[in-house]
């Protein structure tokens, strides 16, 4: 569903959180935005990382960011 990946993308444009504060503000589960996060690197850069700061929360966790490709 185009809906939820936006969704998602509209979330981690440019910022990184971890995939708990994605789910929180998503309503989605943690596996439906790592599923579409893989789905999502043919169209733009997803940044993973452990050991850094959620935007969200800030927790040092492991994060996910996108950036446009362009």
């Amino acid at each position: 569903m185009p809906e939820r990946a936006a969704l998602i993308a509209v979330l981690l444009i440019d910022r990184p959180l971890c995939l708990k504060c994605v789910s929180s503000k998503s309503g989605l589960s943690v596996m439906i935005i790592d599923t579409y996060l893989e789905r999502m690197r043919k169209t733009v850069t997803v940044h993973r990382a452990d050991d850094e700061r959620c935007s969200a929360c800030g927790l040092i966790t492991s994060v996910a960011s996108l950036t446009r490709q362009e």
